[in-house]
């Protein structure tokens, strides 16, 4: 097994429809911005079987748009990324694990804050082998693990006249009519 540096800089995500901005990443339209501070996890993996190195935290910085963070080349390994970083994760071998891991213990039906709906807005990142060089770039293309599904549910208000002491009747009170889930 060879060993030397791999540069990574480059991220790229594949999107979808904003919530707010209050947490880590933020929701741009259709895409995902790191902000500076942000991280993610890196496992690098020979044959599927074999961890060589677990969990390596990279931090976004905004300055360079770019991940510091050390990782090493080995030959014949693949690297998986994934994002929200988590510092408990033990030993994961494969996307299919990050996602087992995320679904058992940080999925919730309750979304209602921005740090949960972070929190389950898991994003996998592989790449093989033999698209790794050493001293090459490691280009990291996040996906989303999960769909969005936004609810906009309406309000409709009744008054009974035109009289300023008429009565209003809400079919409907929500405070927040947008909602976003994922799931």
């Amino acid at each position: 097994m060879s060993r030397g540096l791999v540069d990574v800089y480059k991220r790229q995500e594949n999107g979808f429809e904003s919530v707010d901005s209050e947490s880590r990443a933020v929701d741009n339209g259709s895409a995902t911005n790191f902000e500076n501070g942000d991280k993610i996890g890196v496992y690098i993996v020979e044959d599927g079987a074999t961890v060589i190195q677990k969990n390596v935290a990279l931090t976004y910085n905004s300055a360079t748009s770019a991940w510091d963070g050390t990782l090493y080349y080995y030959e014949g390994a693949d690297y998986i990324a994934y994002y929200p970083y988590d510092e408990e994760m033990g030993e994961m071998k494969s996307v299919a694990d990050i996602q087992k891991y995320f679904s058992e213990n940080k999925y919730t039906q309750d979304q209602n804050s921005a740090e949960a709906y972070r929190n389950c807005d898991l994003m996998t990142a592989e790449v093989k082998a033999e698209n790794v060089q050493e001293g090459g770039d490691l280009n990291l293309a996040l996906s989303h693990a999960m769909a969005l599904v936004e609810f906009n549910i309406p309000t409709y208000a009744y008054k009974t006249s035109d009289e300023a002491d008429a009565y209003t009747l809400s079919l409907i009170h929500i405070s927040e009519p947008t909602r976003h889930s994922l799931i």
